[in-house]
């Protein structure tokens, strides 16, 4: 009976206190509370703002060179719009190599023309060289995107918690926020997902099936049904 006395009396008090330091008031009492003729909160408040104009200082500084400028401007610039048109000359750029089968086989083999079989190889070549150069440049527009991305909200994450006032931190205990922050961890790669890339492929698979359709009448119904299934 002593011993559940006891607890219950130690349980009731840690309960008391862990409310009390809850309380906002309790915050607020503190925060009035004087150092040298000086309160805390006012100290604290004096400090955060001493944060933020050496952020600003650093900010003005950095921004001083070129080329710092010229990296904040190309991270406010989007890029799918890029994306999107590289996509677009890449799949028509696709076509050339079963144009160039079908014109071998229409015109070359039964002309015995060496010289337009040359032409055509030269040209596919060619088309092959600057397809290759167009998904590179789509692979790096996705990994600048993902980067911006994850630097834009690593940024606002950070400008968010240092302009958040006291009581915020107060609420919140030291591991849930490195938790909150550990998320934008798995947002990285979005961009340079090979899913997302193929979403900008999707709308090109029209323009295959209309020229099948074109050159091959009903035969376009073949891949559609193939794709579907």
């Amino acid at each position: 009976m002593h011993l559940k006395k006891i607890v219950l009396h130690w349980t009731a008090f840690i309960l008391k206190k862990t409310q009390f330091y809850w309380n906002q008031h309790f915050w607020q009492k503190l925060r009035e509370t004087t150092i040298q003729d000086e309160p805390i909160g006012a100290s604290i408040d004096k400090s955060v703002a001493q944060l933020k104009e050496c952020r600003d200082k650093l900010r003005a500084w950095l921004f001083q060179y070129d080329w710092v400028r010229q990296l904040h401007d190309a991270s406010q610039t989007s890029t799918q719009l890029t994306t999107l048109v590289t996509s677009l000359f890449s799949n028509i750029l696709a076509l050339a190599f079963p144009l160039a089968v079908m014109q071998v086989y229409d015109r070359v083999i039964p002309n015995r023309t060496l010289s337009t079989l040359l032409f055509l190889s030269l040209g596919v070549i060619l088309i092959f060289l600057i397809d290759i150069a167009l998904r590179t440049s789509r692979s790096y527009l996705n990994i600048w995107a993902d980067t911006k991305y994850e630097y834009t909200l690593g940024k606002n994450a950070f400008t968010k918690l240092i302009d958040a006032p006291l009581y915020v931190y107060e609420q919140t205990d030291v591991g849930t926020r490195l938790k909150q922050f550990a998320v934008l961890e798995q947002i990285k790669g979005f961009y340079n997902n090979q899913l997302l890339i193929a979403l900008y492929d999707i709308p090109f698979l029209f323009i295959f099936l209309a020229v099948i359709a074109f050159i091959g009448g009903w035969l376009f119904l073949v891949p559609l049904i193939t794709t579907i299934v």
